[in-house]
C-alpha cells in the first residue's frame, strides 16, 4: 500500500459570459492501492426536504480542507434523502470556487495546496541556502576598506562575522597566534598581528559549504614603534 495522492489544480480569470471573476479549481484523487485520505474537501449546499445532496452539487460551496482530526465527523455519502430543509456539509474530492479579486483567489489557492500537502504528509524540500558571511569591523568607527571577501583592520580591531545560510551552525578556522577570540563569542575575533600589509586568512564552514575571507593589516598614518623626537616652534 502507498500513501500517494494526485492533486490537479488551476487558477484563472474567467471572462466568459460576462462572469469576470477569478476561478480556483481543485481535484484530488487517490489510487485503489493507496491508504492516503480520500475526499478531503468540506463543501456545503442547501437541500429541500426530500432532496439529496447529489441533487444540489452545482450550488455547493467550498468551506475548507479537512484535518485528520475532524475527517471522521463528515460523510461523503451524497445520495441520502434529507428529512428536513437546510444546509448540509459533506466531503468531496473536488471543488470550484469563484473570487472577485486576484488576491483572494491566490490566497485560497495557496492555502488549499498547503493544507492538502500537510494532510498527505507531502512537503516540498527546501534547498539549503548557500553560506553567506559578511565581515564588519567593530574595533573602531574609522572607515576601513571592506568587501564580502576581505576587510582591512588595525592591530587590536575586533572583526565580527555575520553568517547566514548553510546548516545554521558555523565553524571558524584561523591562526590562533594572529587572532584572539572575544570572550563569550565564536564570531568575533581581535586582530593581534601588527605588521603592515600582512594578509590573514579566516575559513568559515557550515555543512558542505566553506568560505574564505582575508583580513589585511594596516597601520595608521605616521605609525612608528620607535620614539620620534621633533622640534616645534
Amino acid at each position: 500500500m502507498t500513501s500517494t495522492a494526485t492533486i490537479s489544480s488551476r487558477i484563472f480569470f474567467d471572462d466568459s459570459d460576462d462572469k469576470n471573476h477569478w476561478v480556483v479549481d481543485y481535484e484530488y484523487s487517490v489510487s485503489d492501492d493507496s491508504y492516503a485520505v480520500a475526499n478531503p474537501f468540506l463543501l456545503e449546499t442547501y437541500c429541500q426536504k426530500g432532496e439529496r445532496i447529489s441533487d444540489n452539487l452545482d450550488i455547493a460551496r467550498f468551506i475548507r480542507v479537512l484535518t485528520k482530526v475532524d475527517l471522521p465527523n463528515y460523510t461523503d455519502n451524497t445520495s441520502d434523502i434529507k428529512n428536513y430543509s437546510g444546509y448540509y456539509q459533506f466531503r468531496a474530492s473536488s471543488f470550484t470556487s469563484n473570487f472577485y479579486s486576484a488576491d483572494s483567489a491566490v490566497a485560497a489557492y495557496e492555502s488549499t495546496k498547503s493544507a492538502l500537502k500537510s494532510l498527505t504528509n507531502v512537503y516540498a524540500e527546501t534547498p539549503i541556502e548557500v553560506l553567506k558571511v559578511v565581515p564588519l569591523n567593530l574595533g573602531t568607527s574609522t572607515y576601513r576598506a571592506r568587501s564580502q571577501e576581505s576587510i582591512d583592520a588595525y592591530p587590536g580591531d575586533i572583526i565580527a562575522f555575520y553568517c547566514s545560510g548553510g546548516t545554521g551552525e558555523y565553524q571558524f578556522g584561523y591562526d590562533i597566534d594572529k587572532f584572539d577570540l572575544v570572550p563569550g563569542s565564536i564570531t568575533k575575533l581581535r586582530v593581534l598581528e601588527n605588521q603592515q600589509d600582512t594578509v590573514l586568512t579566516i575559513n568559515v564552514a557550515s555543512g558542505s559549504f566553506t568560505k574564505e575571507l582575508t583580513v589585511k593589516v594596516v597601520l595608521p598614518s605616521g605609525y612608528s614603534n620607535t620614539i620620534v623626537t621633533e622640534t616645534v616652534g
